[in-house]
């Protein structure tokens, strides 16, 4: 791809497994492309393979192995509870936001040099 994005989530996210056939820029071009293709669940997948079949984004790995590097990548849940005993699950997925923002910034989204500065939530 032009901007080397594969290249890119390669570096951010490491390398899989030393068996793994699919990368992880494979894994998040995949769900990408569910997006692009309107699907709903990982199985859609199957879908929007068919529909892309020979294309840049062709093969694709399969709904199971996209579940199993999600659940590999995703962060724990902190569990905090109140004074008055309010429980709350939070998710600070600090390495997944940096990776957004450094997203952003390499597809010219985001542009550092912007004076007026950003917020992000």
């Amino acid at each position: 791809m032009k901007r080397g994005l594969p290249e890119f989530l390669d570096i951010e996210l490491g390398q899989g497994g030393v068996f793994a056939k699919y990368t992880h820029s494979d894994v998040v071009l995949s769900l990408f492309v569910k997006s692009l293709t309107q699907g709903t669940c990982l199985s859609d997948l199957e879908i929007g393979e068919a529909k892309l079949a020979g294309q840049q984004f062709s093969p694709l790995p399969s709904p199971d192995t996209l579940d199993y590097v999600c659940q590999r990548l995703k962060q724990s849940n902190q569990v905090k509870t109140t004074i008055e005993g309010m429980v709350h699950e939070l998710n600070y997925d600090n390495r997944g936001n940096a990776l957004l923002v450094k997203l952003a910034l390499k597809c010219n989204q985001l542009k550092p040099s912007d004076k007026r500065g950003y917020t992000l939530d």
